[in-house]
């Protein structure tokens, strides 16, 4: 069976868990709309909770965003992207807490700044 697919909006947020609304079943499925700031977004959710890879577009197509989740927390790579397609920033996150490197740039390509993360707290 196919797993189902809501809008952003067919979801409520109570104690923790995402509902597909009108149900006590905490939601598990795909998600793909526009959330509340415009941006075009897919994702997934497992039990409630957000769940692999969850991207956010901007109206021009191009990605704004593109992270991974685990059991509702940010794990693993996150990338925001300039609206023309450029990298703006990349970090990564290890059971919602920032690990290793945070790299941001300018919209021209170029490096602006390198910070170091270890469970969450700045090392350099």
């Amino acid at each position: 069976m196919l797993s189902e697919t809501v809008k952003p909006t067919d979801l409520v947020y109570t104690n923790g868990f995402y509902y597909k609304k009108f149900t006590d079943k905490p939601y598990s499925g795909s998600v793909k709309g526009l959330d509340e700031h415009g941006y075009l977004l897919k994702g997934s959710y497992k039990e409630g909770k957000e769940e692999g890879v969850w991207e956010f577009y901007y109206d021009n197509g191009l990605i704004y965003s593109k992270s991974t989740y685990k059991d509702g927390k940010l794990h693993g790579d996150y990338e925001e992207y300039f609206s023309n397609g450029q990298l703006e920033r990349k970090l990564t996150y290890k059971n919602g807490k920032l690990e290793g490197v945070w790299e941001e740039y300018y919209e021209n390509g170029q490096l602006n700044y390198k910070i170091t993360f270890k469970n969450g707290e700045r090392i350099k």
